[in-house]
């Protein structure tokens, strides 16, 4: 009776240490399927393009539609660019809102059954939208002039038409082509660069007449990073921070 006594009590220590472990696999499993699939749309952007729904719409000709600060003459909706979506499960048809006049840019309003009312806006255009409990907008932005990033917004709305944002982006010249198959967890210390080599030219930005040193990003100490492509010396690297995330390389030390 001691022995079982005894094999039961180590039951009540490891089963819960077991299960925390399979909890925590579980997570990072789907944490690396969600970045594959972000990761999927900021290669190939061009395969996700999606059909605007406008049916319905000119039943709206008639409705506001307003800015965050409330002003009602600052868009000046095309037909065309709107896609009809219902964010929150309330009923009322949404708007995602494409806007072309100067930059591509995304804008997102809500029906509040009169009128329309923008509850998010950010640069480039929308390319996929994932439509469940809780509404994803996959908002996309390659680099242009000054802007030397390309961007992909991931924006969620929730029931009561709050916003939760999770940002990926990386510079134009880090190229995110063959990743690995399998992507692990490692904690790192270095330098985020936007290619693989050690580059420490000094050079004034064209725009800002900042100091730029070489293909420097930015360093970071002990933190965990997701590695999708390992290249030997280098590893091309997700290092999250808050809501965004960067792709750069980092020496594999």
């Amino acid at each position: 009776m001691k022995v079982v006594k005894t094999i039961n009590l180590l039951w009540l220590l490891v089963l819960p240490l077991a299960m925390s472990c399979a909890s925590a696999q579980t997570i990072v499993l789907d944490a690396n399927a969600t970045l594959k699939a972000q990761l999927r749309l900021l290669q190939f952007p061009q395969d996700f393009e999606f059909n605007k729904d406008t049916t319905g719409f000119s039943k709206f000709k008639n409705s506001k539609f307003l800015s965050k600060n409330g002003d009602a003459d600052v868009f000046a909706i095309n037909a065309n660019n709107v896609h009809l979506v219902d964010f929150n499960i309330d009923g009322l048809k949404d708007i995602v809102y494409q806007e072309n006049r100067l930059h591509a840019a995304t804008v997102l309003l809500a029906n509040n059954g009169t009128d329309f009312i923008e509850i998010w806006n950010g640069p480039g255009k929308p390319i996929a939208i994932n439509e469940g409990e809780k509404t994803t907008v996959s908002v996309y932005s390659s680099y242009v002039g000054c802007i030397e990033i390309n961007l992909l917004f991931e924006v969620t709305v929730g029931a009561h038409n709050e916003i939760t944002e999770n940002l990926l982006s990386y510079h134009h010249t880090t190229q995110i082509d063959k990743l690995d198959s399998k992507f692990k967890q490692k904690e790192v210390t270095g330098i985020l660069r936007m290619t693989p080599i050690e580059d420490t030219t000094e050079t004034a930005d064209s725009c800002t007449g900042e100091l730029r040193i070489g293909n420097q990003i930015r360093a970071i100490e002990n933190q965990r990073v997701t590695v999708i492509k390992d290249k030997g010396d280098w590893l091309l690297v997700v290092y999250k921070n808050y809501n965004n995330s960067i792709i750069a390389w980092i020496k594999n030390k």
